[in-house]
């Protein structure tokens, strides 16, 4: 006896529908591994960017028209991965950020003609490139050729180690680069202009209900030299007797020339009362001159919430007293 088979037929329609719904759940599943895909990539990348350092990150210099400077750069390959990696040595000029509250160098990839405080142009490697073996540290040397006729002041560059050959480094080399770069800050003997000034010195808000306090210092670098401003921010209360200090610029950050830097300080414990915060400051220039800055701020530090909430109950209070007194009165003339 032979089983019957039964079998269903799905209409025309249903079939198309199944089909459709086949090609959907087949895209979605290469858009969820091509997603995968791509964020593991992009970790493996930055991964592989983190374990490469070099140092020092930041060099002064000082030096007279038409000398030799030579110097060293040290990067260490920290992966523990049996890869030998291969870098490229490169110089690029860099002037302060267009937004003076950001702190970051802008790089150039190619330097413009009017720009002064150049210095990449007089930089050379002894080699073109470098191997380094994991866990394994190298000295990219390099060498600064002072013109004769080179114009007295700043000049800014960096020296990277980048992982693509210079011709083909381009904009993405930099910014993988940036990471591991040196900043070298020189100074050419000759007609130095050390100029600054403190154009502005505020809090976040003139009234804080409870610390951190907020300080922004603004200063202008009207010279031709970079300046390294440091010091003290002293809060006086309304005595005027000083009760704490912030140390300013703790970072050691310095303002280039011919621009403006916002520096940002933070107070995190104080009492209630109204205080002046005075910065008393000094910016040192690349070649040891010393510039004073001082500013003062007032502020207020108070417990809005509970001065509101009292003075809501003293109004109630006043109000209920007032009720009171009405009611007395007229049960006394009844009387």
């Amino acid at each position: 006896m032979q089983k019957s088979k039964v079998q269903f037929n799905l209409p025309a329609k249903w079939q198309a529908g199944s089909q459709n719904y086949s090609k959907i759940f087949l895209i979605f599943n290469l858009y969820f591994c091509s997603l995968l895909f791509a964020l593991l990539f992009n970790n493996i990348v930055f991964a592989k960017g983190e374990s490469i350092s070099l140092t020092p990150l930041i060099k002064e210099i000082t030096a007279n028209p038409g000398e030799t400077i030579s110097g060293t750069v040290d990067v260490t390959n920290n992966s523990s991965d049996k890869i030998i990696q291969t870098f490229y040595p490169l110089a690029r000029d860099f002037t302060s950020n267009d937004d003076p509250n950001d702190s970051a160098p802008k790089f150039f990839e190619s330097t413009p003609d009017d720009y002064n405080f150049a210095l990449a142009k007089w930089i050379t490697f002894d080699e073109e490139s470098y191997k380094v073996g994991p866990k394994d540290t190298v000295n990219i040397k390099y060498t600064i050729s002072i013109p004769l006729n080179a114009e007295a002041g700043g000049h800014y560059a960096a020296v990277f180690a980048s992982t693509a050959p210079l011709d083909v480094a381009g904009q993405n080399a930099v910014a993988i680069s940036a990471r591991i770069g040196s900043l070298i800050l020189a100074t050419v003997s000759g007609d130095i202009i050390s100029k600054g000034k403190l154009t502005e010195f505020k809090t976040s808000r003139k009234i804080y209900q409870k610390p951190p306090i907020e300080f922004s210092t603004t200063i202008e670098n009207t010279g031709n030299i970079h300046l390294k401003p440091s010091g003290t921010i002293a809060i006086n209360n309304w005595k005027n007797a000083e009760i704490s200090d912030v140390a300013f610029n703790d970072k050691t950050g310095s303002v280039l020339p011919k621009s403006k830097r916002v520096f940002s300080d933070k107070l995190d414990s104080i009492g209630y009362g109204k205080f002046t915060a005075v910065a008393t400051l000094t910016a040192l220039s690349g070649n040891g001159e010393k510039i004073p800055l001082t500013a003062q701020t007032i502020f207020w530090v108070l417990p809005i919430t509970a001065i509101i909430i009292t003075l809501i109950v003293i109004i109630l209070l006043i109000l209920f007293f007032r009720l009171w007194l009405k009611r007395h009165d007229r049960a006394v003339k009844k009387k």
